[in-house]
């Protein structure tokens, strides 16, 4: 689901590389408060995260991917529309780059809506500097063409307890 390195949009040599992989968890516990909230009304199961950094490793970016049954995704997609932002809760792995990057330093967020799921994003400074305005947006634009490379991936509409070793149901 998470490859292990995905290319900038308009770069060939540099690629952000993924540091790890959190375990599954509940909404609750992988997305902001706010957001969790909107979502248990349209079912959303779980969310698998990945924390990924930059070329320079100087931007930490954790993804999420929350999993809804089909027939509920559409009106998470539209919940999320009225909140401020929207974001996935930082997933840093000690003894890396990423080992700073907690929820305080998050300054961007973004998402958007792949079939039956939505993929979450949030980027910082790797060194864990408190959120502010986004003083170098060029280094985030690994943050959203990422966001559409795993999206392209769950295009397909999967019954989310049909898949094995993911969602429990």
């Amino acid at each position: 689901m998470f490859p292990a390195t995905v290319r900038y949009e308009d770069e060939k040599r540099e690629a952000g590389v993924r540091v790890g992989i959190a375990p599954a968890a509940s909404c609750a516990k992988a997305l902001d408060k706010k957001v969790a909230k909107a979502l248990a009304a349209h079912d959303c199961q779980t969310v698998l995260r990945a924390t990924y950094t930059d070329a320079s490793r100087a931007v930490t970016t954790t993804f999420g991917i929350a999993v809804f049954p089909m027939e509920t995704a559409g009106g998470a997609d539209s919940a999320l529309a009225a909140l401020p932002y929207s974001g996935v809760r930082a997933a840093a792995f000690p003894g890396t780059a990423t080992a700073w990057f907690k929820d305080s330093a998050r300054r961007y967020h973004s998402y958007r809506k792949f079939a039956n799921y939505l993929v979450f994003a949030t980027s910082g400074y790797s060194d864990g500097r408190p959120a502010g305005g986004i003083d170098r947006p060029d280094l985030l634009r690994f943050h959203n063409h990422a966001v559409t490379i795993l999206g392209e991936r769950l295009r397909e509409r999967v019954e989310p307890c049909t898949v094995t070793g993911v969602v429990e149901c």
